[in-house]
């Protein structure tokens, strides 16, 4: 499950998967500044059905609450059931026989499937990923392109860096209160440089 955006991504709870007849193995959630991850393997031995993951958020945009969701996604399992034949028993010792009995192949169908569900992830992670428009600037070179006090206001906002408090105070002054504080991009850009110990 991944979310693009600008927000507190840190504040998001991870989502709980619970699928009958399935096994769910979670990784913890991944974020950055612009985007929220969290990865799961499923291993199942019959058909199932992912459900719909749902996120509330607030839109800054509209100033109102707004929900996203995905579609459950059902997932078909080929896979042929052994029947295993009773043995008899012997009452004679026999000679070079392997007195284990047949293995299981079951084992070797969770493996198969959870390595189909985790390309499945994959190229749908990348399909969607090359849907979204390209996000790849890096926050410095969005800070450096920022027009105006609002876009940078909006651009620092969602960080949350005490470094930054005071350039955010400024900014606001000068937005809301027509003050006519001068902002050096530089300092803000030295100010993130430190804090996330960029290269």
């Amino acid at each position: 499950v991944t979310i693009h955006g600008k927000g507190n991504f840190e504040d998001i709870q991870k989502f709980s998967l619970d699928i009958e007849g399935a096994t769910i193995y979670s990784d913890e959630a991944e974020f950055s500044y612009n985007q929220w991850q969290q990865k799961f393997a499923i291993v199942g031995g019959q058909d199932f059905v992912i459900p719909s993951f749902k996120f509330d958020y607030f839109d800054k945009i509209t100033q109102s609450k707004k929900s996203i969701a995905t579609k459950p996604i059902s997932i078909q399992i080929n896979s042929k059931k052994g029947v295993q034949k009773p043995i008899k028993k012997i009452d004679q010792k026999p000679s070079n026989i392997n007195d284990n009995p047949p293995t299981n192949n079951l084992k070797y169908y969770y493996l198969l499937l959870g390595i189909a569900i985790g390309a499945f992830i994959s190229i749908l992670f990348v399909a969607l990923k090359n849907k979204q428009p390209s996000k790849d600037k890096s926050l410095v070179n969005q800070i450096k392109l920022a027009r105006g006090d609002k876009a940078l206001f909006d651009l620092l906002l969602p960080l949350n860096m005490l470094s930054l408090e005071a350039i955010l105070q400024q900014l606001e002054a000068n937005i809301y209160k027509n003050a006519q504080h001068k902002i050096r991009k530089k300092d803000i850009i030295n100010a993130i440089k430190f804090e996330h110990k960029i290269n």
